[in-house]
């Protein structure tokens, strides 16, 4: 990931720059399972889901304070400096990576798993790799972070496009407004989440009772949308910003509960479950992506290609709900 800002930094033309970006997805496709796998395995059982709820709300303060920093560097010194910015704070990164592998090692006492001595899990890899597939809670969860994402992300790739066809004025400062509402949106929605999945299990309640639930408030958001958008009024500037965050709550908190469902239902394997749902999330996001681009652009799209996914992952978590229950 680093390397990949250096790269982007340094970029001359626009095909360098997309590969830079890959070069960065890449990075953070190898570190988000891990991660997420961590944060399970050293998190006592009855607060694991309030732990990975914290773990979504470090990724959204990022956002929080990355996208108005971000922009104000390009809009003072030119877009390079931010990928130059992120460069150095990458290498801070790495290193605090280094120290927390060390110290998970040293507390757990397996330091022998570091220097690559432990055994490799017996059986066929890959039968192995397709084990969350398997099972039909897990693969509910990966069936509806598709389609709830394909809703999400999707859309939230076209933001800045669907904004500049309202009858709103959003400029450079306003965009950065938004993901700060988007962050805030994340953060709140993951926090909630993970003290709600941490009673649950407590009571022994149904763990995906809650995902039928943020399906729906995804697709009303998207209804509310693309009804203030057409409305020129000064409220509607505001309305779009708390829409937004109400979106992001619901977002925030699906990805932590969905997470905290596969690595809990697969805790043999909880790297690979969560690999599955961060997969599943961006097929999803590639999905809407390339349902926006192909078709013109009208406030009926919006509701077609957001709303109806989001629709769906409401009728496939309710599916999943009645999978846990038996």
């Amino acid at each position: 990931f680093m390397l990949s800002n250096i790269i982007a930094a340094q970029s001359v033309h626009l095909m360098g720059l997309v590969a830079a970006r890959a070069i960065g997805g890449l990075g953070g496709a190898f570190a988000g399972p891990a991660i997420w796998a961590l944060i399970v395995k050293i998190s006592p059982a009855e607060v694991r889901s309030r732990a990975i709820g914290f773990g979504m709300a470090s990724f959204s303060l990022g956002q929080v304070i990355g996208v108005p920093t971000g922009t104000l560097m390009a809009v003072s010194f030119g877009w390079r400096a931010a990928f130059a910015a992120i460069a150095c704070l990458s290498a801070f990164s790495l290193l605090g990576a280094v120290m927390t592998r060390v110290g998970v090692a040293s507390s757990h006492g397996i330091t022998a798993t570091i220097h690559g001595k432990q055994n490799s899990p017996s059986g066929n890899y890959h039968k192995r790799i397709f084990a969350p597939w398997r099972g039909k809670k897990t693969r509910m969860t990966l069936i509806t972070t598709i389609f709830f994402q394909m809703s999400s992300l999707g859309t939230y790739s076209y933001l800045g496009f669907i904004l500049s066809k309202s009858s709103l004025s959003f400029d450079e400062k306003d965009l950065g407004t938004i993901g700060i509402a988007v962050g805030i949106g994340s953060v709140l929605g993951s926090i909630l989440a993970g003290r709600l999945s941490d009673r649950a299990r407590k009571r022994e309640l149904n763990e995906a009772g809650r995902i039928p639930a943020w399906s729906a408030l995804l697709m009303a958001s998207f209804f509310m949308l693309a009804l203030v958008t057409e409305n020129s009024s000064a409220i509607s500037a505001l309305s779009v910003i708390f829409i937004i965050v109400i979106w992001f709550i619901s977002s925030g908190a699906f990805v932590t509960d969905s997470q905290a469902i596969v690595t809990g239902a697969l805790p043999e394997a909880r790297a690979l479950a969560s690999a599955w749902n961060t997969t599943s999330m961006y097929i999803g996001t590639a999905m809407g992506c390339y349902l926006f681009g192909y078709f013109t652009f009208s406030w009926g799209t919006l509701l077609l290609i957001s709303a109806i996914p989001a629709g769906i992952s409401v009728f496939s978590s309710i599916a999943l709900v009645r999978q846990s229950t038996h």
